[in-house]
């Protein structure tokens, strides 16, 4: 992150209210509204929908949550993954159309990701919920 994006967060998110905000602001939009299904989203995409500037955001992704927005928005997918696994409603498809269904554009994609947060494959751990 460039030093002008860190000068410009704390001048601009100097009290815990406006943290707080930003914070609201994402997780209305990863938890209520559940952007993060929608294949392609991008943080311009996110700093539009939750009205936040976008180097504020990107910085408040990176610094809050010491995570890239790839790997940000990946986690609230594989999390989505995992329930509808928990639930029986992967035993119905592919390992495709799951992660289509959970926002992923490649089963690739899906997979890195999955095993990234939860250490397995997305076959593995359907394997160790059936038993």
């Amino acid at each position: 992150m460039s030093n002008t994006v860190e000068k410009n967060l704390e001048q601009e998110v100097p009290t815990v209210d406006l943290v707080s905000q930003i914070s609201q602001k994402i997780e209305f939009e990863m938890l209520v509204k559940k952007s993060y299904l929608k294949k392609g989203y991008s943080l311009r995409d996110l700093s539009k929908d939750a009205n936040i500037h976008i180097y504020l955001l990107s910085a408040f992704i990176n610094k809050k949550k010491g995570l890239r927005f790839n790997d940000f928005i990946n986690q609230y997918r594989v999390d989505s993954c995992k329930e509808l696994m928990k639930e029986g409603s992967a035993l119905l498809v592919t390992l495709e159309a799951l992660a289509s269904m959970c926002g992923f554009s490649n089963r690739n994609t899906f997979i890195s990701a999955f095993k990234k947060f939860t250490g397995i494959t997305p076959s593995e751990y359907i394997r160790s919920i059936s038993s």
